[in-house]
């Protein structure tokens, strides 16, 4: 696959609206680990939202940055690393109270599992669409429905990805 730069990026959101019916934007996301590069450069602060808010603006096309002090999501925040999972969501607890789980236990699990940064190695996510960003981004996220998996496929085909180059969730 040839190296990824702003132009390939660009071509790449296009392939990807139109191979898989996106309903928004491809949306990358760029984790900012340098104090000094941190920065807001005209971009939206996106304040106390949720990471999957903050997800969803960009993929409707508005660019902007979270960092620990605006992100409102307990879970993202320890995912990212700006601070420590509160005790009753550690516990599992806290997922009963939100509908999400009807076990203390299957909370725990989830979050022992759960993938994170170390605390302080991420100072802020740049979030915006993958057809208007200005870099290559760590992370695109990309919310598809119906068999839009299924057409992953040709996608991946087309830019040589291998199961390797991404993983799936799919939300729900």
């Amino acid at each position: 696959m040839e190296q990824l730069n702003e132009s390939s990026l660009h071509e790449m959101a296009n392939d990807m609206e139109e191979i898989l019916g996106l309903k928004r934007f491809p949306v990358g996301v760029k984790f900012i680990e340098d104090r000094d590069e941190a920065r807001t450069d005209g971009r939206n602060l996106f304040r106390q939202h949720r990471y999957c808010q903050a997800v969803m603006k960009a993929g409707h096309g508005k660019a902007g940055v979270v960092d620990g002090e605006s992100l409102a999501c307990p879970a993202a925040s320890a995912a990212f690393g700006f601070s420590k999972l509160p005790p009753k969501l550690r516990s599992g607890e806290g997922l009963i109270g939100f509908g999400i789980v009807s076990d203390p236990e299957v909370g725990k699990t989830m979050f022992d599992r759960m993938p994170r940064f170390k605390e302080g190695e991420v100072e802020q996510l740049s979030l915006s669409p993958l057809e208007g960003t200005e870099e290559v981004p760590d992370v695109v996220v990309v919310e598809v429905e119906g068999n839009g998996l299924k057409t992953l496929r040709q996608f991946c085909r087309r830019y040589a990805l291998t199961p390797r180059s991404f993983r799936i969730r799919r939300a729900g």
